[in-house]
């Protein structure tokens, strides 16, 4: 997002948490993030994140914004996970990118932890900063339920207890590529939803809630971590992320 179209929100932060002011975070980020087009780009293809070096892909806007944030920015879907994250847990993640949620899982479990990134460009940096986890298996293949599609349910054979998924607007797809070991283990669901998935990919968003409801998962918009979703309605080309969990009995 441009700086002065991105004016507007600072603002509102602002009126919010006027202490945000003394943070030098906040102004950090804005000075990395105004600097980053002026860059070389050997200078901006590697941060240091979770105490790690960790390499990024400059041509994107996720790889300015982690530059930028020099942290894990989703704080609400980070706490919402190590909520209910334990040291055992097996993890897919589904749109793995350069593997930024990955290294974050691995902060939270010793299990094992299955990333998935069809772009091929974004996958060798995914192996770059992976290629030393023994515990991290990583695949160039595109997740969905099509013949020339991967379907982690026909080849993952271990207990899988949480599935991360956002692949920018086909995500249904990829939930229903999971859904015998979501069956069979109730793994928890952390997902994007995008209004213009209708459009874009002629599945609606509402889909993907509709199949968790059928699971018998509680559902969360990661935005509001404390209210409990029984419908979700987004507007012209918003996106959220969903947390779901198995309805304790």
């Amino acid at each position: 997002m441009p700086l002065i179209s991105n004016i507007p929100n600072i603002l509102n932060r602002i009126i919010k948490n006027p202490l945000i002011l003394f943070n030098y975070k906040f102004y950090r980020t804005r000075i990395y993030f105004f600097l980053f087009d002026f860059l070389e780009e050997n200078r901006k293809n590697k941060i240091e994140l979770f105490g790690k070096k960790f390499f990024l892909n400059p041509k994107t806007y996720t790889g300015k914004i982690l530059f930028s944030y020099r942290e894990f920015y989703e704080n609400n879907d980070v706490k919402l996970i190590k909520k209910n994250i334990k040291k055992s847990f097996n993890i897919i993640d589904i749109g793995a990118n350069v593997g930024f949620y990955s290294l974050f899982f691995l902060q939270e479990t010793n299990g094992k932890i299955f990333a998935f990134e069809k772009d091929l460009e974004n996958f060798n940096i995914l192996k770059k900063n992976f290629f030393r986890y023994k515990n991290v298996k990583i695949f160039n293949k595109e997740v969905g339920t099509k013949k020339n599609q991967f379907r982690p349910d026909k080849y993952i054979n271990c207990k899988i207890d949480l599935i991360k998924i956002d692949i920018d607007g086909p995500d249904y797809f990829a939930l229903l590529a999971c859904k015998k070991l979501i069956t069979k283990y109730k793994s928890m669901i952390l997902i994007e939803i995008s209004e213009n998935s209708q459009r874009n990919h002629k599945i609606s968003y509402k889909k993907v809630f509709k199949f968790l409801k059928s699971q018998k998962y509680e559902i969360f918009d990661t935005r509001f971590p404390n209210n409990k979703l029984n419908k979700i309605v987004l507007r012209k080309n918003e996106v959220t992320n969903l947390f779901a969990k198995k309805i304790s009995i």
